[in-house]
């Protein structure tokens, strides 16, 4: 049984060196920098700034429409808000930068919630005084203000990050070519990670 296992392991081995084989270029002792590399896709910038563009004019429209009463908009128009401005981030293969600005901006849509349930609760009041609606107000008007802050940020810098990780991901790379030796009828791999 352990035999059969070495065998199978033996042949899965030759299989794949006989692929990287013939896939590759010999280097009959040396490196002759003619390897097969492992690349990572550059992503277009302005793509990027194109969908975090539509991503936040979409909603903020409708926003607009719903506070000028052309429709009820307004729910749709925050929940487009909190992703929409990280859709070229997300594009560009920068998960946890487009996660932290949906983070910023749930921040601040969950500050406009308590503002305007600060102002329903104290304009349906069950004391006889008069309600006090303006401190409410300007504490959603905070929100609105880190949403929209966050919103224009992402569009400001969504180019520059997709640039920079293309950047990086061609500093990156792993390469290999086989490693064939003559004098001791060895056969082998060359790996080279460059980061």
């Amino acid at each position: 049984m352990g035999n059969k296992i070495r065998a199978q392991k033996g042949t899965t081995f030759g299989l794949v060196l006989t692929v990287l084989l013939l896939s590759t270029s010999p280097s009959w002792g040396h490196d002759d920098s003619r390897q097969q590399g492992l690349t990572v896709k550059e992503k277009n910038p302005k793509t990027a700034f194109v969908l975090t563009l539509i991503g936040t004019a979409l909603p903020l429209a409708a926003v607009a429409a719903a506070a000028a009463g052309a429709g009820d908009f307004g729910g749709i128009g925050l929940a487009g808000l909190l992703v929409g401005p990280s859709f070229g981030y997300f594009y560009g293969g920068l998960l946890w930068r487009g996660l932290l600005g949906v983070g910023i901006r749930a921040i601040g849509e969950g500050i406009i919630l308590i503002g305007g349930l600060g102002a329903w609760f104290e304009a349906w009041g069950w004391d006889d005084e008069e309600p006090d609606i303006k401190k409410w107000e300007a504490v959603a008007l905070v929100g609105a203000g880190i949403v929209l802050a966050s919103a224009i940020w992402d569009l400001a810098a969504v180019k520059g990050a997709v640039n920079k990780r293309n950047l990086r991901a061609r500093e990156r790379s792993l390469a290999f070519s086989p490693l064939i030796n003559p004098r001791t009828k060895t056969v082998g791999i060359t790996l080279r990670l460059s980061f």
